[in-house]
């Protein structure tokens, strides 16, 4: 099953440094209230900290405009279009060299309950989810499929959707952690 999301069903958040806003496109919180994972879009305009999310892992791509780094803990890293960065939020990270307005596409997951992966996808692809797993395109360009650019596209079981010539999307993966057995369970 393939289930579009479009702006109407997103919303604008203020970031938690109050710098600026992200809209959210899709997320899911523990049963706490705290998040388990998220997709998101922020458009950043100026140097500063990024908010600090401990116990979350962070995939920042640079989706447009003219860029920036991030400064994390210390070491400075150049972000290249369309090239995923992976992070963790306990670090302390920063936008530095902001050249102008840039839009960032954000992957957030609990590092407790998920890991995830981000791939541009530019050709033809069979996607393929697990029980449990989660998967998304989130879309670069329109599609010949009817998704517009910006759209994001939920993925349920095996699916087929078809890139032409020029089309690109961003694949996501939020697939459960993998934890090891309690010292309860070993034998000894």
């Amino acid at each position: 099953m393939i289930r579009h999301l479009g702006a109407a069903d997103y919303r604008a958040m203020p970031w938690a440094n109050g710098r600026g806003t992200t809209t959210e496109l899709a997320r899911e919180n523990r049963p706490d209230g705290s998040l388990s994972w998220r997709l998101s879009v922020a458009t950043v305009s100026e140097d500063g900290p990024f908010s600090p999310l401990p116990g979350i892992d962070r995939i920042l791509t640079l989706i447009s405009g003219e860029g920036f780094d991030l400064m994390i803990d210390g070491t400075r890293h150049a972000l290249a279009p369309l090239a995923p960065l992976a992070f963790s939020g306990d670090a302390a990270v920063s936008a530095v060299g902001v050249k102008g307005p840039s839009l960032d596409f954000n992957v957030m997951v609990d590092r407790r309950d998920w890991q995830a992966s981000v791939t541009l996808i530019t050709s033809p692809h069979r996607f393929t989810v697990n029980g449990g797993d989660l998967a998304f395109l989130y879309m670069l360009d329109a599609s010949t499929g009817g998704a517009a650019a910006g759209d994001l596209i939920v993925i349920q079981d095996e699916e087929v959707f078809t890139f032409m010539e020029g089309e690109r999307a961003l694949w996501v993966r939020v697939q459960r952690s993998i934890k090891p057995p309690s010292s309860k369970n070993r034998p000894s």
